[in-house]
C-alpha cells in the first residue's frame, strides 16, 4: 500500500478523485458531499464525532467535552450550505435553536485558506 498526500481544495480535489481506479484505488476521508455520491461509491469504515476546532490557548480548550451551548456567543465557520445533508441539518438546527452563535460561510472545500481567515475573525 502506498500512502499519497494530496491537496483538499476545490482546485485539485476533483481532479485527483477522477483518477479513482486509475493511479489511485481508495480515498479514505470524512465525505458526505452529494457532488461525490452522485460519482461514486462510498462505504463507512466507521462512525466518529463531530469535532470542534479551536485554537490551542481558547479557554475552552480546557474541557473534556463541549456541548453546543458553549459555543453561544461564539462565531463558527461552516461550509456552504447544499451538498452534505448531515452538515445541512446541523446547520438547520444552530439556525433555528442556537440564534446565539454566528454562522459564518466558506466554501465545499475547507483547505488552509479557511483555517487562515478564521484567524482575522
Amino acid at each position: 500500500m502506498q500512502l499519497i498526500p494530496f491537496e483538499d481544495n476545490d482546485k485539485h480535489i476533483l481532479r485527483l478523485i477522477s483518477s479513482l481506479g486509475k493511479g489511485i484505488d481508495i480515498i479514505v476521508g470524512a465525505c458526505g458531499s452529494l457532488e461525490w455520491r452522485y460519482r461514486y461509491s462510498f462505504y463507512p469504515l466507521g462512525r466518529y464525532r463531530l469535532f470542534a476546532v479551536l485554537p490551542r490557548k481558547h479557554r475552552l480548550t480546557s474541557r473534556d467535552r463541549l456541548e453546543v451551548s458553549n459555543l453561544h456567543e461564539k462565531s463558527s465557520v461552516m461550509r456552504a450550505a447544499g451538498d452534505v445533508p448531515k452538515l445541512d441539518a446541523l446547520r438547520r438546527m444552530l439556525e433555528t435553536e442556537h440564534l446565539q452563535i454566528e454562522i459564518i460561510n466558506t466554501a465545499y472545500f475547507c483547505d488552509a485558506t479557511v483555517f487562515d481567515a478564521c484567524v482575522h475573525i
